[in-house]
């Protein structure tokens, strides 16, 4: 593991303070927050992803049904 336990436990719980931020592009609009973030950086820690590929990687390369996979 490239981070420690005690490292990990300290971003989780500075994801936990960040606010929600909206976002715009020219295709679309939304928002993210902290929850995020945390399961970003879950993703990469567990799977060993690069950070590219965790962020465009898409519930459907390991669920049959993504949008239940969405309802944490």
């Amino acid at each position: 593991m490239p981070l420690t336990d005690l490292e990990l436990s300290r971003i989780y719980t500075t994801c936990d303070s960040l606010p929600k931020v909206q976002w715009q592009n020219a295709k679309s609009t939304g928002e993210w927050c902290g929850e995020d973030v945390k399961t970003l950086i879950m993703l990469l820690a567990w799977t060993g992803l690069r950070i590219s590929d965790g962020a465009t990687f898409d519930m459907s390369r390991v669920t049959p049904n993504p949008a239940a996979a969405r309802t944490f």
